[in-house]
């Protein structure tokens, strides 16, 4: 092992050892306890693949993840006032609503959302209790 990627082990371990647990409030602000890291591998792949380096810096990772779930955590607040105000429970239509200026998150939201209720339709139509699938299934495994 080299010199840097033991000063790389060791800078890591550090920094789990001294940032592991944050707190926040309801707000995303101090208060509540929020595990940190909890992102921090899948955020290297995306960021590797919005065309960071393959190995981005910690403090960079660290940064980036406390600003999603910051992001998230202001957005999922914002629908569960506007459902507050509706006097209903948190719905799509709530999250819906309050990114409804930003078309491209809109969007993706949407086709998210048409996706899964297209995968609940086909899990609700594959019924592995009826015997000529399985007869099927099995045949095609022999072959």
């Amino acid at each position: 092992m080299t010199a840097k990627m033991k000063a790389k082990e060791k800078a890591e371990k550090q920094a789990e050892k001294d940032g592991d647990e944050q707190e926040y409030d309801a707000r995303g602000g101090m208060g509540a306890k929020r595990k940190r890291g909890m992102f921090a591998r899948d955020l290297r792949y995306m960021m590797y693949g919005f065309g960071d380096v393959r190995d981005p810096n910690n403090e960079t990772v660290a940064l980036v993840e406390d600003l999603m779930v910051d992001f998230i955590t202001n957005v999922a607040h914002q629908a569960m006032e506007c459902a507050e105000r509706r006097g209903g429970r948190f719905s799509n239509e709530d999250l819906l609503y309050v990114i409804r200026n930003d078309e491209k998150k809109l969007r993706r939201v949407e086709e998210l959302m048409e996706m899964n209720e297209y995968l609940k339709e086909a899990r609700k139509n594959f019924d592995l209790a009826d015997p000529n699938v399985v007869e099927k299934t099995a045949e095609e495994k022999e072959e």
